[in-house]
C-alpha cells in the first residue's frame, strides 16, 4: 500500500508540472500568490489606546484598551505586571478591545502593559496609578466570609461616606454577585450610604453566593473615593425556614421548605402599640439581652426587662422573644409593645432553629411596616426593587 501511494503521488505531481508548462504566465502568477517566495504576508500590529505610555495619576480602576490589526484580537496575549514583575490577573473582552483586571490596581504603583499579537509587533505601555487620596471611605459587608444565612438574606454593602447619585452607577459596575445555582438579582440603593442586593425570589436553599467588589479608587463624589475592595463567599442554609404570623388567629406557622414544623401561640402588639405587617427578616439573634426603655417619651412604653431568645425584625425594636409574663394571653389576644411574644419553651425552640436572614411574614395587624425599618427588601415588587438600581 505504501509503494502504490508513492507512485500515485509521483504521477499526480508530473501531471501538475505538465499543466503548468501549458500556461507559464498563469503558473507564475499562481506560484507568486500562494508560494512563500513570491508573495507577501501581513504582520499583525498591536496598539494600546489607554493608558498611554508614561501616563501618571491613572485611576486604580483603569482598564487596558487595545486594538490589533492583521489578526483577531483574541489571538493577542495581554500581560500586565507591576514594578517587581508580578503578573496582574485579568480578562480580555475581545469584542470591546478591553482588558479588565480582576481586582483594582494598587495606589501609586507603576505597571507595564504588553500586548503581543501572534507572530506580530507588540505594543508596550508603562503607566503609574494615582496616589492614595486623602479622602477615602471604607466599604464593608454586613455578611462575613463563610456565613450561613436564611433564604431572605439580602447582600448588604455599606459605605463610610455618602455616595453621590452620579457615582452610584460606576460603583455598581464594579460590584459582581455570583450565585450557584444561578438566580436573577438586582442591586437597590436603600440610602446614600447603603446598597442591597436580592434575587427576584427567595434564594434557593444550599445556594452558594460570592460577591466581588472591585471598588477601591472609584469616585464617590465630593472628592471622596472608595478606600478598599472586598470579596465575600457564603452559602444559604440547607432548608427554607419561614415563619408566618397571623394577628387574627394569634398563631405563628413555622415551616421547613413545604413542611409545617409547628404552629405556635403568640401575642403581638396591643392596638395602641401594634406590630407591623410585612415581610421582615431576622436581623440578629441575642440569646440573652435587656430591653431598657425607661427614657421613652410615652410613660406606658417605659420598662426595663431581661429578655431571652430575642430575634430582631425591625430597627425600631420589634423582636420575636420569650415572654413568660404573657403566656396566658398568647394565642388569644395582643398585649405586647409591638414584639411577638412566645412561651419560653417555644421561643427557645425557634431560636435554635433559625438563622439570620430567615423570613418572618406578619399579616393582619393594624399597620404596615415602613420602608427601611429593618431589611424591608421583600416588601417591594421586583419592578420596584430594580428601579432602585443606578443601572
Amino acid at each position: 500500500m505504501r509503494t502504490h501511494r508513492g507512485v500515485a503521488t509521483g504521477v499526480l505531481v508530473g501531471l501538475l508540472l505538465v499543466g503548468a508548462g501549458c500556461n507559464s504566465k498563469r503558473g507564475a502568477a499562481d506560484t507568486g500568490e500562494s508560494g512563500s517566495g513570491g508573495g507577501h504576508t501581513s504582520v499583525a500590529t498591536a496598539t494600546i489606546g489607554a493608558p498611554a505610555e508614561g501616563a501618571t495619576d491613572v485611576a486604580t480602576t483603569a482598564a487596558i484598551t487595545i486594538s490589533v490589526t492583521g489578526q483577531p484580537t483574541t489571538d493577542a496575549a495581554v500581560t500586565v505586571t507591576d514594578a517587581e514583575g508580578n503578573a496582574v490577573a485579568g480578562d480580555l473582552d475581545a469584542v470591546r478591545g478591553v482588558w479588565q483586571p480582576k481586582s483594582v490596581l494598587d495606589w501609586g504603583t507603576t505597571y507595564t502593559a504588553t500586548v503581543t499579537p501572534a507572530g506580530g509587533t507588540a505594543a508596550v505601555s508603562h503607566f503609574t496609578t494615582v496616589r492614595r487620596p486623602n479622602q477615602t471611605a471604607a466599604v464593608t459587608s454586613f455578611i462575613g466570609d463563610g456565613d450561613v444565612v436564611g433564604v431572605a438574606m439580602p447582600v448588604i454593602i455599606r459605605f463610610g461616606h455618602p455616595v453621590a447619585d452620579g457615582s452610584r452607577a460606576e460603583l455598581e459596575r464594579r460590584m459582581t454577585v455570583t450565585s450557584t445555582p444561578e438566580q436573577v438579582g438586582s442591586w437597590h440603593w436603600v440610602s446614600e450610604t447603603e446598597v442591597h442586593y436580592r434575587p427576584q425570589e427567595f434564594w434557593k436553599p444550599k445556594t452558594k453566593i460570592s460577591y466581588r467588589l472591585a471598588t477601591q479608587g472609584v469616585p464617590m463624589g465630593g472628592g471622596w473615593f472608595a478606600g478598599n475592595s472586598l470579596t465575600v463567599a457564603l452559602r444559604v442554609r440547607d432548608h427554607a425556614i419561614t415563619m408566618v404570623t397571623d394577628s387574627r388567629t394569634h398563631r405563628m406557622t413555622v415551616s421547613s421548605d413545604d413542611t409545617v414544623l409547628r404552629v405556635l401561640k403568640v401575642s403581638l402588639g396591643m392596638p395602641k402599640r401594634p406590630s407591623s405587617s410585612g415581610t421582615m427578616v431576622v436581623m440578629q439573634k441575642l440569646a440573652h439581652t435587656r430591653f431598657d426603655t425607661r427614657k421613652a417619651a410615652a410613660k406606658m412604653d417605659r420598662y426595663n426587662a431581661k429578655i431571652d431568645y430575642a430575634q430582631q425584625l425591625t430597627i425600631d425594636g420589634q423582636y420575636l422573644h420569650s415572654a413568660a409574663w404573657s403566656v396566658n394571653q398568647q394565642g388569644y389576644t395582643n398585649v405586647s409593645h409591638g414584639c411577638t411574644n412566645l412561651a419560653p419553651v417555644d421561643a427557645k425552640w425557634l431560636f435554635d432553629l433559625t438563622n439570620v436572614g430567615d423570613p418572618v411574614i406578619v399579616r393582619h395587624t393594624e399597620v404596615d411596616n415602613t420602608r427601611g425599618n429593618g431589611w424591608t427588601d421583600w416588601d417591594l415588587s421586583w419592578k420596584q426593587y430594580q428601579a432602585g438600581s443606578a443601572l
